[in-house]
């Protein structure tokens, strides 16, 4: 991510991110399959994610800043929403105790590709294509609204459940 910064090596940050999620999708693959689960590797797995998410998310917001001023505010928005979204997160793992150590196997409804498909934080591979269109700062925009209308949906959802 910090390749975002100097606006010369885009695409070297490009390929380390792409990369890095191919890594973070392979690790979690092979832990599946050969039923090695930890709470060490579990908090690792979460710490990079993020940390990674937070990092592309901050280094864009700051490359881009000096191009265009609005993308501050978006870059502020989409980490408001990500901080809001990650908290129901953790206050369901918390408060409500829920299992943070389970293999849950889905069967692919249209549902799940259509959500996977639509949330950007599946499809940070997006990055490339915009890099190729020359408006990365379009990122921003799309994170800074996307996670706070997810986290209110969220919070919605769950008050009409309850």
């Amino acid at each position: 991510p910090f390749f975002f910064l100097s606006q010369k090596y885009i695409w070297a940050g490009v390929i380390l991110i792409l990369f890095a999620r191919l890594l973070d999708h392979v690790d979690g693959q092979i832990a599946r399959h050969k039923q090695k689960f930890s709470s060490k590797g579990y908090f690792m797995d979460w710490v990079g994610s993020h940390a990674m998410e937070l990092l592309v998310l901050v280094t864009i917001t700051l490359g881009f800043y000096q191009k265009y001023d609005y993308v501050l505010y978006f870059g502020l928005a989409g980490l408001f929403g990500y901080a809001m979204k990650e908290l129901l997160v953790l206050r369901a793992n918390i408060i409500f105790k829920q299992p943070e150590l389970k293999v849950v196997k889905k069967k692919i409804t249209t549902k799940i590709v259509l959500r996977k498909l639509l949330l950007i934080e599946y499809i940070i591979e997006v990055i490339p294509f915009l890099v190729i269109l020359g408006h990365l700062e379009w990122y921003l925009i799309i994170y800074g609204i996307e996670y706070n209308l997810l986290w209110i949906i969220k919070v919605i959802k769950e008050w009409v459940n309850n």
